[in-house]
């Protein structure tokens, strides 16, 4: 949909300006999450994509070894940054999951709605994040870091059910 590819749009700008930024004023953290947000507009887009499936498969497998790279970045990098490194260990274990699916999970053609939703709904979630985090100062941090997660998985979750119940 027209929408779709719009979110996607400016996702990935998102993602790359927070990559850029965070080369520009080095903040490892910030980084760490840009490369998240690219790994999950990346693969989500390739799983809609009208390509075949096999290609589909082998394009998603390169992504994921790319994911599990960022991964290990982030936690590399929690480390080293204190209390804020506890966020970047929570969304590298998501990408760690997400990105072994990606790796070595073999997914059926009739799975592709539930991965493509998976990772743009993971995105989403990672931009209200962003938005909490950076606009929203009344409220515990771990609950802003947290909360759109907690709330937003199981929405996801339940509405990614919803479309593949109806699509069989």
């Amino acid at each position: 949909s027209a929408a779709g590819k719009f979110f996607g749009a400016l996702m990935s700008l998102t993602g790359i300006t927070a990559i850029a930024l965070a080369i520009l004023k080095p903040n490892p953290f910030l980084f760490g999450i840009g490369l998240f947000t690219i790994y999950m507009i990346s693969s989500g887009w390739v799983w809609i994509r009208k390509i075949p499936f096999q290609k589909k498969v082998k394009i998603v497998r390169i992504i994921g070894i790319a994911g599990l790279v960022s991964a290990a970045f982030m936690v590399t990098v929690g480390f080293f940054i204190g209390s804020a490194g506890i966020i970047l260990f929570i969304f590298s274990g998501v990408l760690s999951i997400l990105a072994s699916v990606d790796v070595f999970k073999k997914v059926k053609p009739m799975q592709i709605a539930r991965m493509h939703g998976g990772r743009m709904g993971g995105a989403f979630i990672a931009a209200v994040t962003a938005f909490l985090v950076t606009n929203v100062h009344s409220l515990p941090m771990l609950l802003i870091w947290i909360g759109p997660s907690v709330i937003g998985s199981p929405l996801i979750a339940f509405g990614i059910e919803s479309i593949t119940n109806e699509l069989a």
